[in-house]
């Protein structure tokens, strides 16, 4: 009888509100975005898609952040592959192609991110070098 009051109370303490809703009011700010890799990228997406006015800097000549090798900061060898699979790593809304290995190398993740810039229009907002 003591358990079935504890388990409604763990079930009520358990139980999710329903979020609000965003509601974005549109100012004259502008937002920035440090950086083209796909942390970067993803958030100068959801900007772009939402009406919100950013300017994009990526320190390199690229978007790809770490995983362009050629950017002096990346910390990519040659060699790297992606320790989870593409369809983990993929944004939802930008699947990798079905060409791309499972596991892919640091070459394709690269060209994923290039574009997905491309895709989404993203180059327009950002300042590179």
């Amino acid at each position: 009888m003591g358990n079935d009051s504890l388990s409604a109370d763990i079930i009520k303490k358990q139980e999710v509100k329903p979020q609000k809703e965003l509601h974005l009011q549109h100012t004259e700010k502008k937002y920035c975005v440090i950086g083209g890799g796909p942390a970067g990228l993803s958030s100068a997406k959801n900007l772009l898609q939402n009406d919100i006015p950013f300017d994009g800097f990526e320190s390199c000549d690229e978007v790809g952040g770490l995983w362009n090798i050629l950017n002096k900061n990346s910390t990519v060898y040659e060699s790297a592959h992606l320790i989870s699979s593409k369809l983990m790593t993929e944004f939802k809304d930008f699947p990798m192609k079905r060409e791309v290995a499972d596991f892919p190398h640091h070459s394709e993740m690269y060209k994923y991110f290039k574009d997905f810039a491309s895709h989404f229009k993203l180059y327009d907002h950002y300042n590179f070098g």
